[in-house]
């Protein structure tokens, strides 16, 4: 072996001295690094050593440079730990080339393939300069390549639309980029999905590579093309029958129909050591969907016996119970049904935390109590039920899907995540739920109160509306200040579009489950309306008859800033219930409240639209 080390060193050094171009194709970093692994860690010291002695004399050799930087990058890193030993002379070799030749195509191209965050942003605009500068210097292959990262810099951002430009840059540069599975994500996200159903069939399966094999068969199956994802799975399972989801290939089947065989491939998967509580859990949901009740409550035991964070509150029991009353039940199903209704029974116990100390301070503090008797058809018994609808709404939502509360006692502290349609219906029961708490809070009132008696209808909207204005412009004032003075990322403030105040994914998801006609009355209609009701109704005119108006003003504003569940939001939607309280006062009535909390809706809705 250091026989044919020295041999190999002599080599190149015989190509150094008589052939400078054939020298220079030995020095390929990938080439070099492929030697490495079947030889010597000697090796490397004497592969640097060759390369200074080759930049030695060809000091000019950008390309070669950029090599050599590779090299120290990746010769010696270890994927698994994430260490380079190297570390220290790559980054001193990227520093003297940057410095020599910071504006070249190819420099600014290789920082691309180390760099992230604010740091490949600059290099983005150095780039961009660059090619202001001297466009002629800009080869179409570094352009392709400058462009697909900025497309797939701001897909990552989830700024789609310039993904989308960025990816149309590339493809015009080089027409290969069309036929990527990048590009069809893209695609899908800009809503053109017969145009990246072609793209994706165009992509030849060609790779033996069987996690690109598996991500285009998620595609076709987000693309609902379904008998082309199960042969893609067909295919991976040829290529290596282990590495296939089975939960995904029954899904599959499902959707082409072929219910008992997709059963079979999540029977053999609770075989498998791993993953065994998610393995019967999948089991269990199928048979729930398309099973009698005798395999419901098979699945359904075989799933509780893995542990008692499976199902704890006995949401799923309640399902096959509805489904197939006779069934069975086992005492620790009896437990779980007795600790859901004293989940219940809680939710009447909770509000006191609130609702106690305005009784209490009403009755106590006199600096803080009402000089006059406050007429209200609203007390604390209304607010008191409005808090258990509260509490009840964000609850049923877990009947949607059971594993987000099942999570919440398992051991290992896991988040389950919703897929969007999932998360659309959740919202959907979210807000119907609270909405009829809501109206039946009308019950015996004077419809009236949801006017103005203080001002005419025109000037409670013209009112809304300055206010509305207003409030967008110290908002902008907010982020700004947020961003520049207290360095908070304004990814932070990610969930409300262009400005407004109703959470962007709660929308997106919304959108993908029922449709954007039905998302857009939800949202911009319903939404406004209960929550007005709500909090400028019940909330306030309830803690009103205890307390002055600007520490009810500003109880209902906290709660209804609280429930909006966004640490950097909450100053924004506190000042929203605080403008808001002030309309209702104003104004006499809620109508200024619903036109200010609608006009902010439809903005947010149209803006993500």
């Amino acid at each position: 072996m250091k026989c044919n080390n020295i041999i190999r060193v002599t080599l190149i050094i015989f190509y150094l001295v008589f052939s400078v171009d054939v020298f220079s194709q030995n020095l390929d970093s990938e080439i070099l690094i492929e030697n490495l692994k079947n030889s010597s860690n000697n090796l490397f010291k004497e592969y640097v050593k060759v390369y200074d002695e080759y930049l030695t004399q060809h000091p000019n050799d950008i390309a070669i440079q950029i090599e050599k930087c590779k090299f120290l990058q990746n010769a010696q890193y270890n994927s698994q730990e994430d260490i380079n030993p190297n570390q220290s002379a790559a980054d001193s070799c990227c520093a003297a080339l940057i410095k020599a030749y910071p504006n070249h195509p190819d420099v600014l191209i290789f920082q691309i393939t180390y760099s992230w965050g604010d740091k490949l942003n600059e290099i983005f605009a150095a780039a961009q300069s660059s090619i202001e500068v001297n466009p002629k210097v800009w080869s179409d292959k570094n352009l392709g390549i400058l462009y697909k990262s900025m497309s797939d810099q701001s897909f990552a951002d989830e700024k789609f639309d310039s993904a989308y430009l960025y990816i149309q840059k590339a493809i015009r540069k080089d027409e290969a980029y069309i036929h990527t599975l990048d590009n069809v994500r893209i695609l899908i996200q800009m809503k053109k999905e017969k145009e990246a159903l072609n793209v994706l069939n165009s992509i030849k399966d060609t790779t033996k590579n069987v996690w690109e094999l598996s991500q285009k068969a998620k595609l076709f199956m987000e693309l609902k093309s379904y008998q082309r994802a199960l042969d893609l799975y067909n295919t991976i399972s040829k290529i290596d029958s282990s590495y296939n989801n089975h939960e995904n290939i029954a899904n599959l089947l499902e959707k082409v129909g072929q219910i008992q065989l997709a059963r079979k491939f999540l029977v053999s998967d609770t075989a498998r050591n791993w993953r065994k509580a998610t393995s019967a859990r999948n089991l269990l949901i199928h048979d729930l969907k398309y099973e009698n009740g005798d395999k419901c409550i098979e699945s359904y035991n075989k799933y509780r016996d893995l542990g008692i964070s499976n199902d704890p509150l006995g949401i799923y029991r309640l399902k096959i119970f509805f489904l197939s009353p006779l069934q069975p039940w086992r005492i620790r199903d009896f437990l779980a049904i007795l600790f859901f209704f004293m989940v219940l029974l809680s939710f009447v116990l909770i509000p006191s935390i609130w609702i106690l100390p305005v009784y209490f301070i009403g009755h106590k503090w006199n600096f803080l109590s009402r000089a006059k008797p406050f007429e209200s058809v609203w007390g604390l018994k209304s607010f008191w039920f409005i808090s258990i609808g509260y509490l009840f709404a964000s609850f049923v939502t877990f009947f949607v899907e059971p594993e987000s509360l099942n999570s919440i006692f398992s051991s290992s502290h896991y988040e389950f995540e919703l897929d969007q349609s999932t998360s659309g219906l959740s919202v959907l029961v979210y807000i119907l739920t609270f909405a009829i708490f809501g109206f039946a809070t009308l019950h015996k009132t004077n419809l009236n109160i949801l006017l103005s008696s203080e001002l005419t209808i025109k000037k409670s909207i013209a009112m809304s509306l300055g206010l509305m204005l207003v409030l967008r412009i110290i908002t902008k004032i907010y982020f700004r200040v947020s961003v520049d003075v207290f360095d908070i990322s304004i990814d932070n403030f990610a969930s409300v579009p262009q400005l407004f105040f109703t959470t962007r994914q709660d929308i997106q998801d919304l959108i993908a489950f029922s449709g954007i006609e039905i998302a857009f009355l939800l949202i911009s209609v319903l939404v406004p309306l209960y929550e007005e009701i709500i909090f400028r109704g019940v909330i306030l005119e309830s803690c009103q008859r205890y307390i002055n108006f600007p520490i009810a003003n500003l109880i209902q504003a906290t709660l209804f800033a609280t429930i909006h569940m966004n640490l950097y939001l909450f100053p924004i939607f506190l000042l929203f219930g605080i403008i808001t309280g002030i309309l209702r006062k104003k104004t006499g009535g809620l109508l200024g409240g619903i036109v200010f909390h609608i006009f902010n809706n439809v903005l947010a809705m149209i803006s993500y639209v």
